[in-house]
């Protein structure tokens, strides 16, 4: 439900609708239940939405399936102790942040926050460029 606007450009989206499911989404959600790559997705859906610190939190949130191995690997189950969908999600959900999207705010770093915390420096990435939905 978030990934038309998360991973996808949502140029049909309402972004108002987008706006109270990601806030249904953060606050009902069985956190413990999701898979790893829920986090960079919800934080992709937050940046796109201007909800900066939501997008962070999505990063950053303290969940057993949120939390990276010193191999790199994301623990989901015991049957599947590594899941690199998350790697993948959250290495992007980063790069979108930082370098922006079509239609992005002309500002630096414009999927974080705006409140002197966080000091972004990217080079070489392109803005998130999606065609369709």
């Amino acid at each position: 439900m978030l990934a038309v606007l998360g991973m996808l450009a949502g140029a049909k989206v309402d972004r108002e609708t987008m706006r109270q499911t990601l806030k249904k989404v953060l606050t009902d959600w069985n956190w413990a239940d999701t898979w790893g790559w829920d986090y960079p997705m919800t934080a992709m859906t937050a940046a796109r939405l201007g909800e900066t610190e939501a997008a962070i939190d999505a990063l950053l949130m303290e969940t057993p399936k949120n939390h990276y191995l010193p191999n790199g690997h994301c623990y989901q189950r015991p049957d599947l102790p590594l899941y690199l969908p998350a790697n993948g999600g959250l290495l992007y959900a980063v790069a979108l942040m930082a370098n922006g999207w079509k239609d992005a705010p002309k500002t630096a770093a414009p999927g974080f926050p705006a409140n002197g915390k966080w000091i972004v420096r990217s080079d070489g990435f392109n803005p998130a460029i999606f065609r369709g939905i």
